[in-house]
């Protein structure tokens, strides 16, 4: 049976401590083939779903080396195939995620949302999914891994080193308006749609397993969004 990680980036301080709860509380239930670990800086919580990086801050300076790490422990669990790597404000669909990833090759797979332009790289906005042999192939370059800069270009750089190609992956986000309306915009499958709440919204998003619900100016909209995706999204 085929099985898949999803490996969250968060934080256990506020904002992203009220996420990871919720995320814990809504879409990451227990689904027969998948697993979930968050990973988060140095932290005195034990929380069982939390692996805790003894050496690096929760700062967003050390981001990109904890992804490295994270990636490099991710390899002591034997029972999984592929790596989702969503964020703290991501709502991950896991029987779609499961269903997406049986469609794929079972090596060298490598799927985000590109941004285009002279410089291109995979936005991390846009979520990353990856089979295990790439995750080993990074760990064992992990020399190579750039540090400095944000992790969705440090992945992007590896994969070019490595020359891993990059399939494009599928992405929604869910975007709070100034009338108190919602414009989802969908990334490689569907189409863009906007609504006034969430009733038939599995329908919409059919396919899709990663829905971004970041807002910026209030972070507590997030939490809202992951709460009406897990009452109408079955």
């Amino acid at each position: 049976m085929m099985n898949v990680l999803i490996l969250v980036l968060s934080a256990r301080r506020e904002p992203w401590r009220a996420l990871m709860d919720t995320q814990m509380e809504t879409w990451d239930k227990s689904h027969p083939q998948t697993i979930t670990r968050y990973y988060c800086g140095k932290s005195d919580d034990d929380n069982m779903f939390v692996w805790n990086s003894p050496h690096l801050t929760e700062s967003l300076e050390d981001v990109s080396p904890r992804t490295i790490e994270a990636f490099e422990k991710s390899l002591e669990l034997d029972n999984w195939d592929y790596l989702a790597r969503p964020h703290s404000s991501t709502y991950v669909h896991k029987a779609n995620l499961v269903k997406f990833c049986e469609t794929l090759p079972t090596t060298n797979v490598l799927c985000g949302i590109e941004t285009g332009g002279d410089r291109s790289f995979i936005w991390g906005g846009g979520h990353f999914l990856f089979s295990r042999d790439v995750i080993e192939r990074m760990v064992e370059n992990k020399d190579k891994w750039n540090r400095n800069i944000m992790d969705d270009q440090s992945v992007t750089e590896m994969a070019k080193l490595l020359e891993i190609p990059v399939t494009p992956g599928r992405t929604a986000t869910v975007n709070l308006q100034p009338d108190g309306s919602y414009l989802t915009l969908v990334y490689n499958h569907g189409e863009n749609f906007t609504h006034s709440d969430f009733e038939g919204i599995g329908e919409k998003l059919d396919g899709h397993f990663y829905v971004r619900c970041k807002h910026d100016p209030d972070r507590t909209v997030d939490l809202k969004i992951m709460s009406e995706l897990h009452k109408h999204w079955k």
